[in-house]
Formats: C-alpha cells, sequence, structure tokens
C-alpha cells in the first residue's frame, strides 16, 4: 500500500483519537425515570437532568443566572448548586446579526449520538433500537435550516446501543461529518430523559412547542469558544423567541465537542413531550440558528449572493471597526482552541507513524523507508525506492 494512503488513514485515525477527557457524563446511560434532582443551596428547586451530576457542573437558567454545582448525592440522585454569576447578553443579539449580515452560504452537519430515543407521544415508545424518533426532529430540523438558506447534511446512522459506548460510536460519525462538509456548526440532536414534561412545555408566539437545553461539555478544550456561541444563540432567542431556550446545561463530559469550537448538543424536550410539539420547536430552532449564521429567512438568498460585501451600516449598526474587531476576536478564540486540537492531532500522528515505520521495516530497509516517509510527509525529494507503490 502506498505511504500517502497509510498517511491519510493515520490521519482519520489521529482525529478520532483526539484526547477527550474521560469523563462519566459521557457514559451515562441509566434508566429514564434515575434523573437527578437539583436545587439551590437555599433549598429551592432548580431543574432536573436525567444524566451524571458532577461537582463543578453549570447551569444556567432561563433568566440567565448562572449556577454552579457544589455537592452531589449519588445514592440519593439529588444535588446542590450555588448562584455565581449571570450570563450578560443585553445587545448581543443585535451585533451578532451585524457581523453576520453579509455572509457566504453556510452549512450545519446535524446527527444524533442517541439514535433510539423516541417519544411516547406521537412514537408510542420511549426508545425505538435504531429508528428513534429522534431522527425525524433531525430530519425535520434540517428541511426547516434548508428552507431558512443554511445547507444542511443530516446524518441519520444508528448509534445504538444507547449504552456507554454510544459517543465512541458516534465519534465516527461526527469525524466523517467535519471532513466531508467543513460545516460552520456541528449539532448533535437528541431529547431529554426526565419524566415530567413540564420543564419544556412552552408557549412560543402562541403556539404550543416545547423549549430546547443547550449542552456543552465542559472537558474539552473547545469550551470557551463554544460557550461563546452558545451565548449568542440564546441571546437571539431569548429576542425573538422567549423561552424557547429552557436552559444551558455544561457537564463533565465532552460530548466529541473537543473535535471542533463550533459544536453542541441540543435537547429537544424529553420523551414524555409530545412530539408534535417538538416539530413545531424546530422552526423556532431554524430559525434562530439561521439568524446566527446570517442567513435567515427571505434575506438568505441576498446574503449569500453579495458575499463579501460590506454591511450596510445604519443608525444602531455597527461600525465597520467594531464588526472586524468582533470577528477578530471570535476568530482568535476559535483558532486557539483549533490550534491546541491539532497540536494533538500531529503528535499522534507522528507516534502512529513511527510505529508504522517500526512494522513495515524490513531488514536492511528501515533507513530507506524512514526516508520515504519524512518526504512524502514534507513533500521534498524523490523516493529512494519503489516497493512500496502498489
Amino acid at each position: 500500500m502506498k505511504i500517502k494512503k497509510w498517511i491519510g488513514i493515520l490521519t482519520t485515525a489521529a482525529l478520532l483519537l483526539l484526547p477527550a477527557t474521560p469523563a462519566l457524563a459521557d457514559d451515562w446511560y441509566g434508566d429514564e425515570a434515575g434523573c437527578y434532582t437539583v436545587q439551590t443551596d437555599d433549598g429551592q428547586a432548580l431543574f432536573s437532568y436525567a444524566g451524571q451530576i458532577s461537582i463543578d457542573d453549570e447551569y444556567v437558567a432561563a433568566d440567565n443566572r448562572v449556577y454552579r454545582v457544589v455537592q452531589v448525592d449519588d445514592n440519593n440522585r439529588t444535588a446542590v448548586a450555588r448562584y455565581v454569576d449571570d450570563w450578560v447578553l443585553d445587545g448581543l443579539a443585535d451585533s451578532v446579526t451585524n457581523v453576520s449580515a453579509a455572509t457566504g452560504q453556510k452549512k450545519i452537519a446535524l446527527y444524533c449520538t442517541h439514535s433510539d430515543e423516541s417519544y411516547v407521544q406521537g412514537d408510542g415508545k420511549a426508545n425505538i433500537p435504531d429508528k428513534g424518533g429522534i431522527l425525524d426532529i433531525a430530519k425535520d430540523l434540517g428541511q426547516k435550516l434548508q428552507a431558512d438558506g443554511v445547507n444542511t447534511d443530516v446524518d441519520t446512522t444508528p448509534h445504538d446501543p444507547h449504552d456507554a459506548g454510544a459517543y465512541r460510536r458516534s465519534r465516527t460519525t461526527a469525524v466523517q461529518l467535519m471532513k466531508k462538509d467543513q460545516p460552520d456548526m456541528l449539532l448533535d440532536i437528541h431529547r431529554d430523559g426526565i419524566p415530567d414534561p413540564s420543564q419544556y412545555n412552552k408557549d412560543i408566539q402562541g403556539q404550543q412547542a416545547s423549549g430546547i437545553r443547550l449542552v456543552l461539555g465542559r472537558s474539552n478544550q473547545n469550551l470557551e469558544a463554544n460557550k461563546d456561541m452558545v451565548k449568542k444563540i440564546k441571546a437571539i432567542a431569548d429576542k425573538d423567541y422567549p423561552g424557547l431556550v429552557t436552559d444551558v446545561f455544561m457537564g463533565k463530559g465532552s460530548y466529541n465537542q473537543d473535535l471542533t469550537p463550533n459544536s453542541m448538543l441540543i435537547e429537544f424536550g424529553t420523551y414524555t413531550t409530545d412530539k408534535d410539539r417538538v416539530v413545531e420547536t424546530t422552526g423556532f430552532v431554524a430559525k434562530v440558528l439561521a439568524d446566527y449564521l446570517g442567513a435567515s429567512g427571505g434575506n438568505a438568498q441576498q446574503g449569500n449572493a453579495t458575499q463579501g460585501a460590506n454591511p450596510t451600516v445604519g443608525a444602531g449598526q455597527a461600525t465597520a471597526g467594531q464588526v472586524h474587531q468582533e470577528s477578530a476576536q471570535q476568530t482568535g478564540t476559535a483558532n486557539r482552541a483549533s490550534g491546541r486540537a491539532i497540536g494533538w492531532t500531529i503528535g499522534v500522528l507522528a507516534i502512529a507513524g513511527l510505529v508504522f515505520l517500526l512494522i513495515a521495516a524490513q531488514k536492511g530497509g528501515r533507513k530507506a523507508r524512514a526516508g520515504n516517509f519524512f518526504k512524502e510527509m514534507t513533500g521534498t525529494g524523490h523516493r529512494d525506492d519503489e516497493h512500496d507503490e502498489k
């Protein structure tokens, strides 16, 4: 086999092996009813969570108050969270719209780690192996994003069973989507597992809909960049569709978000939510994401056709200098996060290459093969032999 082919294989392997910090939150798969109840340190109920809660997890309520988990009782599945700060989102939605006003065609890739997740009211069961109702929600969101001017790629690959290995299996799908699409955003679509639907049932613009939870993994190097993205998305949602974003949870896991600084996990209601409510919600979510990317609704085609043009500056809009400054800050944050991931990739690739050389080298040919390998890697010089060209 050609060394170039090996390089391609090893590069893909390096992406798959990017060292996400092992985290119990990624592997939690308890029964649906076994969720945690979290309260404030003065005893008031805060939220329920169908997953592992850990010390230092953070929760952002609908009113943008930030709480940090300070105590966990795994036996009783209860936790205590203390208020620490506020997310200040005032004016952020307008600044995002101005910065994104003149952009090219955008693309979002979607997949479902827990491909069995379903809705009792609509699908008949809470879980349907390989063909869960959550796949319908992902496809419906994809179609509505398309209608709002965003290209989409919805991957319905099943990752069952719903066990501790689901995120490791879906990682392969996520890497393939990144390699194929180079998307502006990578979304993992889920539904929650809490038994009470009242935490999600919402009336949005007069429609019976479902709220969503945005989930970030705090055990990955992209957390700050992902958090900046989520703040802007929530700011747009709070302005245009109050109540749509029920809350934000930052758990101990990685959720494969170490792969890119433009990723998040979205929970669309819970398994007891009426599926029709969730379908109604996908339209609101699509418009929020399209607005964030600068490709919303009837303005999408015009925006795509004017790629490279300067955004119009009017009353209350950002100046060109402000646009440039914010864009540079966003790029810097993403580049720093991506740089750390690239460093890990290079390290893994180098080690894999050395292992390949040691295994593949024949007696008396190791030096020549080593030289050929690094010539292939750097694109310099000529090969010393041709016995690998098959």
